[in-house]
């Protein structure tokens, strides 16, 4: 129960930062590049993967996390 937990809860970070940065680029500041932003999101989402691994958390469950993560993000401003 406490890995699905766990789990659940990664999942949920990653979807709520991957719609913080959607809303980011939608408003386009002059702050930060749409690159800088990506790579600061998925900087925070490896934070928690690494994080949840001492929990319970598969390695292999957070790498493919990460990896789809990855990808959604960079197709927000590759346009894919």
């Amino acid at each position: 129960m406490r890995n699905y937990y766990i789990q659940k809860k990664t999942v949920e970070y990653f979807e709520n930062e991957y719609n913080r940065l959607v809303n980011l680029l939608k408003s386009a500041p002059d702050w930060i590049t749409p690159a800088e932003a990506v790579q600061n999101t998925l900087q925070r989402c490896l934070g928690v993967a690494e994080f949840t691994q001492p929990l319970g958390l598969d390695y292999g469950l957070a790498e493919s996390l990460m990896d789809e993560q990855r990808e959604r993000c960079y197709k927000l401003i590759n346009g894919a």
